[in-house]
């Protein structure tokens, strides 16, 4: 009786086990399956930004197939100052207007502006212009070292880490932070697949930033634009801005993701321009002459190594459009879309159908 006991014991522990190991396997196997289809079907559960500014761009090309696209990149001053929305659609002679996309995002600078960029060629997004935002602030020493490092690797996909890892500080450490951050994905990514299956707030949007329109710009939230919330930011904005402006330099890490960018174009057959975004007289009084000089000559330098013209903005828009002394506020973004759209966009599409047509003859 007893040996049978430790039989039945015996038995029911092993079927225990075996379905353990059983509900391990289903699981382990369910976040590979999960985050497969993150990284193909569904990108934006993992960085719902550039998934949801990916199908509203993959929508605007299916409606007008032969529309010339323009693509901007760049960090949040884009993001929040290019805003083809609010613009009514210019008119030309005969020929389809091009659809500008506002592919811009907070925080980035030339690393992560050329991890999108490589993203959106993977999946054969192939623009008629890219507009590329240079904001040497963000090229600095100061800032633009820790860019890839400061990355949330969430958001990362794997074919990122090769461009990420060029501009690390500490790249041997890259996949092994990767492999963590992803290796789990229910957890990581709970906010995008709660929103995705219940609806709610958008997860990059909840801590109360912008909203996003359907050309990819972004709008502000009331609660920013409140005078002590204005205040608080202009005076973190110079207590930061006055000694990085007094020292600016560019950084080898910039330089390298931004000629990167520029090379990728050129291969690609891709027109390129870069965009100095507006900024406030008393920001641009902040520069001392030495580093306006630098800056200048760097701009030149890249103009003609690589033969992109530059949209030089930093005065087209008055001080009380902006919120800060960086960031425009919607009647700003109106008023630079427009000028943008009618002096500086044709001009550019122009020449690269000439540019082409000129290839093609040769």
């Amino acid at each position: 009786m007893q040996k049978e006991s430790q039989q039945s014991v015996w038995k029911r522990s092993r079927r225990a086990r075996a379905a353990l190991i059983c509900g391990l396997a289903v699981f382990v196997v369910g976040q590979l399956a999960l985050e497969a289809a993150m990284h193909t079907r569904w990108p934006e559960l993992h960085d719902w930004d550039f998934g949801e500014k990916l199908k509203r761009l993959q929508a605007a090309m299916q409606e007008e197939p032969g529309q010339p696209l323009v693509l901007v990149l760049g960090s949040s001053r884009a993001a929040l100052g290019v805003r083809p929305d609010l613009v009514p659609t210019p008119v030309t002679d005969g020929r389809q207007p091009p659809k500008v996309f506002n592919f811009a995002f907070p925080c980035f600078g030339p690393v992560r502006e050329l991890v999108s960029l490589r993203r959106l060629l993977a999946r054969g997004v192939r623009p008629d212009l890219v507009i590329i935002e240079c904001w040497p602030p963000f090229m600095s020493r100061a800032v633009a070292p820790a860019e890839a490092d400061s990355m949330d690797l969430v958001r990362a996909q794997w074919g990122d880490l090769q461009t990420l890892r060029k501009y690390s500080g500490v790249p041997k450490d890259l996949t092994r932070r990767w492999l963590e951050s992803h290796c789990l994905p229910c957890y990581s990514d709970r906010k995008a697949l709660l929103w995705n299956c219940f609806g709610g707030v958008p997860p990059a949007l909840d801590l109360g930033l912008c909203r996003m329109d359907s050309s990819g710009g972004y709008d502000w939230d009331n609660r920013l634009l409140d005078n002590p919330a204005q205040d608080k930011r202009r005076a973190g904005y110079k207590e930061m801005f006055v000694p990085l402006l007094g020292t600016l330099t560019i950084s080898e890490v910039a330089n390298g993701a931004l000629r990167e960018m520029l090379s990728l174009c050129r291969d690609r057959c891709i027109p390129a321009a870069l965009l100095y975004m507006p900024e406030e007289s008393q920001l641009r009084r902040w520069y001392p002459s030495h580093v306006d000089t630098a800056i200048n000559a760097y701009f030149t330098g890249l103009r003609q190594e690589f033969g992109v013209p530059l949209i030089e903005a930093r005065d087209w828009i008055r001080d009380y459009r902006f919120s800060d002394f960086v960031h425009l506020l919607p009647d700003g973004a109106r008023e630079f879309t427009s000028r943008l759209e009618r002096e500086a966009i044709p001009g550019l599409l122009e020449e690269s159908s000439a540019s082409r047509r000129y290839a093609a003859r040769r």
